[in-house]
């Protein structure tokens, strides 16, 4: 099969959902957001995140362009948690549980019963 390097998804070349790269904004694009957020804020009285909110709520904008400034805005500007915290209970490794020990299988035991002579 030729073009294995290119492959992404199926076992086929090019065959398969391709994954949805996540879409990160530079600290530059975030700090010329907030410069114009504060500017707009001087001229208007009103920070940008009421007047976001206030365009949510207008009655004469479409849902899709309102679903899409929330989703700007959040994209942009609301910060994304990607730490976790693993606490460690000072194990250091899987329990491991052996069976019982037996008598020696090799011990002769007498069967009592059956016939005598």
């Amino acid at each position: 099969m030729a073009g294995k390097a290119g492959k992404s998804g199926g076992k086929r070349t090019g065959a398969g959902r391709k994954k949805k790269e996540p879409r990160n904004f530079s600290a530059e694009v975030k700090e010329a957001v907030l410069k114009a957020a504060e500017r707009l804020r001087k001229e208007y009285g009103i920070p940008v995140e009421e007047a976001i909110l206030k365009l949510l709520y207008e009655d004469g904008i479409q849902d899709t362009v309102k679903v899409g400034i929330a989703k700007w805005y959040s994209d942009v500007l609301v910060a994304k948690e990607s730490e976790k915290t693993i606490t460690h209970k000072g194990e250091t490794g899987p329990e491991i549980y052996l069976p019982k020990m037996r008598e020696d299988p090799a011990k002769i035991i007498p069967i009592k019963g059956g016939k005598s002579d």
